[in-house]
């Protein structure tokens, strides 16, 4: 038996936190049921030993000495798995059950793991109310939402369902909608998605969801209307600018012969007036006026064109 025992490999389990009770049980289980121990753990695999009525041992019969053995091993390498993972604190105050790994698991779920109203009543809340915010990824995003989701139903009252996968996708699209457009979106994908909701896995969702999202682009800064030039096209303003020196043109050529080369624009809506010789125009920023005259120089004019604090409207007839 000693010789068994010293080939046998010691189980690591999640080092243990209070605040982190529900993940540590989720892997804790998981390690335990891989070696074949969770059984004697959970206490569905008691100890096989006879006993008497008052508890002490009776004889055992030759038949049953090898499971009884074997027991007795399993029990061993599970108690040191959990104890070894626990800290000091949670160490004295197991004194009294210390020799029994199921007392031991016992004692821990009934301190740290039972569920709570006030919890439950909280992370419903939290889930009814949970938004993406831009700033937040679209996976943290959905992690926060599967940590509510889980909360809810770890703490929920136990005559109460966890909640059924369909109910889950339509909060989960809930919480993106947070104006009128992400709104009018999701509500859109409902739609299309029609009955498919209802038997779509709640993952299978967040997959198409992901896809979705890293088709938006960032939506661009709007600009200041007195930088209007920023929205013309990249075609539009090389157009204007080539109208411009067009007209610049003219005007060194008639200069000589007492043509003038005046424009008034005055701002507002609905457009500009005024103009180069016959009429073509240039607005200057939103409700101010400008002046050009022969004597402004035409590269100063250009420069504020690009700088963005003259829009020139030509028009095209006067070309």
């Amino acid at each position: 038996m000693a010789e068994n025992n010293t080939q046998l490999k010691k189980i690591s389990l999640r080092e243990f936190k209070p605040d982190e009770y529900k993940i540590w049980e989720i892997t804790s289980s998981a390690t335990l049921k891989l070696n074949k121990l969770l059984a004697i753990v959970d206490g569905s695999d008691p100890d096989p030993t006879p006993r008497n009525p008052d508890g002490t041992a009776r004889a055992i019969p030759q038949a049953l000495r090898p499971r009884i053995a074997q027991w007795e091993t399993d029990h061993e390498r599970a108690r040191e798995a959990i104890i070894r993972c626990l800290p000091n604190t949670e160490l004295l105050k197991l004194v009294d059950v210390q020799e029994h790994a199921p007392a031991i698991w016992k004692r821990l779920h009934d301190e740290y793991g039972r569920s709570s109203n006030i919890e439950y009543v909280r992370a419903s809340n939290d889930l009814a109310l949970l938004k993406k915010d831009e700033k937040t990824s679209i996976n943290d995003h959905i992690n926060r939402f599967e940590q509510l989701v889980y909360e809810v139903n770890y703490n929920k009252p136990t005559d109460t369902k966890n909640i059924e996968e369909s109910v889950v996708n339509l909060k989960f699209l809930t919480s993106l909608m947070t104006d009128k457009s992400t709104t009018e979106k999701w509500e859109t994908f409902i739609n299309a998605k029609g009955p498919q909701l209802e038997q779509m896995s709640t993952q299978q969702l967040y997959s198409e969801v992901r896809v979705n999202a890293a088709r938006v682009k960032p939506s661009e800064a709007t600009t200041s209307s007195s930088n209007e030039a920023k929205a013309l096209s990249t075609v539009e303003f090389h157009q204007a600018i080539q109208a411009l020196n067009t007209r610049i043109d003219s005007y060194q050529r008639g200069r000589g012969r007492g043509n003038s080369w005046r424009g008034t624009t005055r701002g507002g809506r609905g457009g500009s007036r005024g103009g180069f010789n016959r009429g073509s125009g240039y607005r200057g920023e939103r409700g101010g006026q400008a002046t050009v005259t022969k004597d402004r120089d035409c590269h100063t004019i250009l420069k504020n064109i690009v700088k963005g604090t003259i829009i020139v409207d030509i028009v095209q007839k006067n070309v």
